[in-house]
């Protein structure tokens, strides 16, 4: 690989990681989108009692007999969850710099799919950018949305903030990737 393309994965992902701590720690769009639990200590020791193993939990629990599932879902509250029973790590610098790791793997990906585009300039790179970050920002929330009922609000707020992440990322990559045209 080039010099300039893992200077340019380098700085993509850590442009992603950038606007991701901006958007979690001082744009306030995420916290509106998620809501606490009334008597959350009787909720915490609830989930303790019934969901002792980590992983993902769905209530009314799945089954494959339509009939069965209609009786089940009908007038009863819906919860699709991610469990940590015993609670995550304590602080988040093994999470921010996990974070920066998938944000630097994504953006090698990226940057290999922007280097498929025959023009080397930086325009046709970035465009290339925000088209797989619309497409992957897009596609697997609205299918959270469909299938497991994320809230609008909570879908829209992951839309805009990974496309904002990537396209800033691939506009960056583009720029120190490209051939002799400038900005």
């Amino acid at each position: 690989m080039k010099r300039k393309n893992v200077l340019a994965v380098l700085a993509g992902g850590v442009a992603a990681f950038i606007w991701y701590s901006i958007s979690w720690m001082v744009i306030p769009w995420h916290q509106p989108t998620m809501n606490g639990f009334d008597d959350a200590e009787s909720i915490a020791l609830a989930i303790k009692q019934a969901a002792p193993e980590p992983g993902i939990y769905i209530y009314p629990e799945w089954t494959d007999d339509a009939e069965d599932k209609e009786k089940q879902i009908e007038g009863r509250p819906y919860v699709f969850a991610s469990i940590v029973p015993d609670g995550i790590r304590d602080g988040m610098g093994e999470m921010m710099v996990t974070g920066l790791l998938v944000n630097l793997i994504g953006a090698a990906l990226l940057l290999t799919l922007m280097l498929t585009v025959p023009d080397e300039g930086w325009k046709a790179r970035t465009l290339v950018a925000a088209i797989a970050a619309l497409f992957v920002s897009l596609v697997p929330a609205l299918m959270n949305w469909n299938w497991w009922h994320y809230p609008v609000a909570f879908s829209v707020v992951g839309i805009l903030d990974n496309l904002i992440a990537w396209t800033l990322a691939g506009f960056v990559m583009a720029m120190i990737s490209a051939g002799k045209e400038t900005a």
